[in-house]
């Protein structure tokens, strides 16, 4: 059978969760691992992502979905003013299922990527899944990019950010709005930070270079020879 194949997987996904393969090809080669484990639409987006990768992305997107729906069920609910017992009751419900799929997924990072508990160590949130859950979605996110500069850039806060012209600051700054997300929830948390503070971005930035250093360090270690990502 397909089970624990990667061509397994990508039915599953296309059958299950098509939003986790929006944005990659639909033409899948049965016999080549890498274009299993996708290359993007647009040539100039094509990368070789690893079966490691795309295992965990499929939890991300599970608890990116269930965060979206918890917030939406929030934002409603404001509407009302003071909850009812059932509505406190759905709220509840669905903030389990919101910290059930963050566990899920930090699980699902910790076991292809062993060590990632050292860096949630380092940023004090060994004791929260939902800010462990931010970080691996930062991390993921670092994985196919290039440099640091292009890291920056998909997070939204480009080296450019703080200088840049009003004429500049007035461009669509084209960024990755959900990386952003976790990355900003996971300074206000690292940091303690509010939103309203005019540092959140300046930290962010530095909190973003600490998760590449680890991320560098992590993937050296995984070569022949490498060493540990501590």
């Amino acid at each position: 059978g397909n089970e624990g194949k990667p061509k397994g997987l990508v039915e599953w996904l296309l059958k299950h969760h098509p939003q986790v393969l929006k944005g990659f090809k639909e033409g899948i080669k049965n016999d080549v691992f890498d274009s299993i484990l996708l290359r993007y639409v647009k040539p100039k987006y094509q990368r070789r992502l690893t079966k490691e990768h795309l295992t965990c992305w499929v939890r991300m997107v599970l608890f990116r979905t269930a965060r979206r729906n918890y917030q939406q069920l929030i934002n409603q609910l404001e509407a009302f003013g003071e909850l009812s017992e059932d509505e406190r009751w759905r709220l509840k419900m669905a903030e389990d299922h919101l910290v059930a799929e963050a566990l899920a997924f930090v699980n699902t990072v910790r076991t292809n990527y062993p060590g990632i508990d050292g860096l949630f160590t380092k940023l004090n949130i060994a004791d929260d899944v939902i800010a462990q859950a931010h970080c691996a979605e930062v991390f993921l996110e670092a994985l196919d990019c290039r440099s640091f500069a292009d890291f920056l850039k998909k997070l939204g806060i480009s080296p450019a950010t703080p200088t840049i012209s009003e004429k500049e600051h007035k461009r669509p700054f084209i960024h990755d709005g959900k990386a952003k997300h976790a990355l900003v929830q996971l300074t206000l948390k690292v940091y303690r930070l509010d939103l309203r503070n005019p540092k959140v971005l300046w930290k962010a930035g530095r909190l973003a270079r600490r998760i590449w250093r680890w991320k560098e360090r992590c993937l050296e270690a995984a070569q022949p020879g490498g060493g540990n990502p501590e």
